[in-house]
């Protein structure tokens, strides 16, 4: 576990310095992870927690909270890339005009619109 802890803190370092094309600043990020990725979008949240001035939730359900708006940007999260759920979700949000970022290690999302 220890391990796992360390990469995901180095990893997560490596994608804050990543460049996703997004420049405008957001009220709320809505992450959205199955299983273990949720795990890390739940730490990273609670992270937040006091010291973001952007509420910062997770989410393991199939729907986009009706609480989102334009100003919410969804990072969807998967270290396989394939997961159903969060490419369902990834599209979902894409079809509503909301700006997405995908978390990923490979699979799909690569290949999807940025």
């Amino acid at each position: 576990m220890s391990e796992e802890t360390s990469g995901f803190i180095e990893d997560l370092s490596e994608t804050l310095g990543s460049k996703t094309g997004i420049s405008r600043m957001y009220n709320h990020v809505l992450i959205c992870g199955m299983v273990a990725s949720a795990v890390g979008d739940t730490v990273f949240a609670d992270s937040m927690y006091y010291s973001s001035r952007v509420s910062v939730d997770v989410t393991k359900a199939l729907a986009i909270p009706r609480w989102v708006d334009r100003d919410t940007l969804i990072v969807v999260c998967s270290y396989s890339g394939n997961t159903r759920e969060i490419l369902s979700l990834y599209d979902k949000a894409l079809d509503a005009g909301l700006d997405v970022v995908a978390i990923t290690h490979g699979g799909k999302p690569m290949e999807l619109p940025r």
